[in-house]
């Protein structure tokens, strides 16, 4: 039986997405970065704004296809470059 919906972290939830996102483009080129909260954790929100700034860049001139980040705070996420859904 699978647990309750609130009982899997941020970082399942996006590994889940990948996980359909490639279902889904089975067979297409594609290279995406997934990022979670252990990843940015020790960085100041400050350096978290700029290496979300960064990765939203390579996503425009197509160094990466897409960009997934399951993140805690999504006060520190940029405005340009990023659509937020919340889960």
């Amino acid at each position: 039986r699978p647990p309750p919906r609130g009982a899997a972290s941020g970082a399942e939830w996006a590994a889940l997405t990948v996980a359909i996102a490639c279902a889904w483009s089975e067979g297409q080129k594609y290279r995406f970065l997934l990022l979670d909260d252990t990843d940015l954790a020790g960085f100041s929100a400050e350096n978290v704004g700029k290496a979300l700034t960064m990765v939203a860049d390579a996503v425009k001139t197509g160094r990466l296809t897409q960009a997934l980040v399951a993140w805690s705070r999504p006060a520190e996420i940029p405005d340009e470059g990023w659509s937020v859904v919340s889960l």
